[in-house]
């Protein structure tokens, strides 16, 4: 939780571009995250707690590839749990459609401070065709 995440923003400080850091941090939410699916939690708190991580982690240096990868993979792993466990059918499209909103908002507000962001650009790319799609091109998208 909190101690963990401020434990791993003091290390990071130290050596923002640490591949070891990133992976470790992936391998123990990956555990976390066995144990939610197997309490069939409707949402994911160490989820909600990642994406608030990389919120502080931006807010110090918005570039960082290594958070923004991170990130990526921390939403890849939001909408998988969504799918799984949203009972209904129905709301599975627009629980992932809220999920890629709020991320088009996130970066939003990155660019709005600094338009030359690229990462938050790049990572837009990937969300933008999920909420504007093109019914041509809807087969070739994957995540």
């Amino acid at each position: 939780g909190l101690v963990g995440s401020e434990m791993f923003i003091r290390d990071r400080m130290r050596d923002p571009k640490s591949y070891t850091l990133w992976f470790h941090r992936r391998w123990c939410i990956e555990k976390g995250l066995e144990i939610e699916k197997e309490m069939q939690q409707k949402e994911s708190e160490i989820l909600k707690n990642e994406h608030e991580l990389c919120a502080k982690l931006h807010s110090s240096d918005e570039r960082n590839f290594h958070c923004w990868n991170y990130k990526s993979w921390i939403l890849s792993e939001e909408l998988e749990f969504t799918r799984k466990l949203t009972q209904n059918p129905e709301k599975i499209e627009p629980a992932l459609k809220a999920i890629y909103t709020r991320e088009f908002d996130y970066t939003t507000k990155l660019i709005s401070k600094n338009f030359s962001n690229y990462s938050a650009w790049f990572y837009r790319s990937k969300i933008l065709p999920f909420l504007f799609p093109d019914p041509e091109y809807l087969s070739l998208i994957h995540i």
